[in-house]
């Protein structure tokens, strides 16, 4: 008696186990298996046990073996935000791309990787795992292997994140200046030892590797040694721009330098030395692959 009760919660626990991962109504069910709603909720509720034939037909339908709905299935805790999260930074892939590629906002992204939405409908699964370029299987842990979609990767190591305000655009050519509101973040590896960054507009700088739409994290310093890049401002912080900086003392004299040959330098020299401040010290960037 309390064998065949078990066997009753157990089949009742893999229906709706399977309604979910499909996103399957009771309706849906019945139609296709040609039983009343009462019979089927009762099969839901562990209160009776389907007939053989119903059990087959409801295997078929789910495309899994009879084996899966009749044995209990080992539950095995995975967390599909930590998964989604992995994966994307894995891809290389901000926050605000993923979104982008989704059609969705920052905050529902944070969302998924949070855990703040249980049990992800067929609907979201399936496109947020083709941006992933993995399969919902994965995400969600119901694969064999952890990652068997993915090749062993041994030569990466986990990275620990923080967020850094990204506070506007800045000149890799002709100095401009683009300032933002700080409501946009970027994350990136916590050993950066930056205070903030900025999107790089240009090519001035890409001998120095650092192409336009590339992001320059920047440490807050008024001040650099000669041939450090910089984010300087000009013309009491309506400009700004992206160069080496070099000073000489002795002559009064600033010159900032462009990393690519088709740019002249900017010359600053006594008098001129007013309208130009220097944001701090560029301490590393953040690339596409391209």
């Amino acid at each position: 008696m309390s064998n065949n009760l078990g066997n009753k919660e157990i089949m009742a626990k893999n229906i709706q186990y399977y309604m979910d991962r499909y996103e399957k109504s009771r309706n849906d069910m019945c139609e296709a298996l040609g039983v009343k709603y009462t019979t089927f909720t009762d099969w839901v509720k562990g209160n009776t046990y389907p007939r053989i034939d119903k059990i087959e037909l409801m295997a078929n339908y789910f495309g899994i073996s009879k084996a899966d709905l009749v044995e209990e299935r080992i539950i095995r805790t995975v967390d599909t935000g930590q998964r989604i999260k992995s994966r994307r930074l894995q891809l290389g892939y901000s926050v605000e791309e993923l979104a982008k590629k989704l059609g969705k906002n920052r905050a529902t992204i944070y969302r998924y990787e949070n855990n703040e939405i249980e049990n992800l409908p067929t609907t979201v699964l399936e496109p947020l795992a083709q941006a992933l370029e993995t399969t919902p299987a994965h995400l969600m842990g119901w694969d064999d292997s952890p990652d068997s979609t993915l090749p062993e990767i041994t030569n990466i190591h986990p990275v620990r994140l923080k967020k850094f305000p990204l506070l506007g655009s800045i000149a890799c050519g002709e100095a401009t200046y683009s300032p933002e509101p700080w409501e946009t973040y970027i994350e990136a590896s916590e050993d950066i030892k930056a205070d903030f960054c900025l999107t790089a507009k240009g090519d001035s700088m890409i001998n120095a590797r650092i192409h336009d739409g590339d992001i320059v994290f920047i440490r807050e310093q008024p001040l650099v040694d000669n041939g450090e890049i910089a984010a300087v401002v000009i013309n009491s912080d309506s400009e700004a721009t992206l160069k080496r900086v070099y000073y000489y003392q002795d002559k009064n004299l600033l010159i900032l330098k462009a990393e690519n040959s088709k740019y002249g330098d900017m010359i600053y020299q006594d008098d001129e030395l007013e309208m130009v401040r220097i944001l701090g010290k560029a301490v590393s960037f953040q690339s596409l692959v391209k």
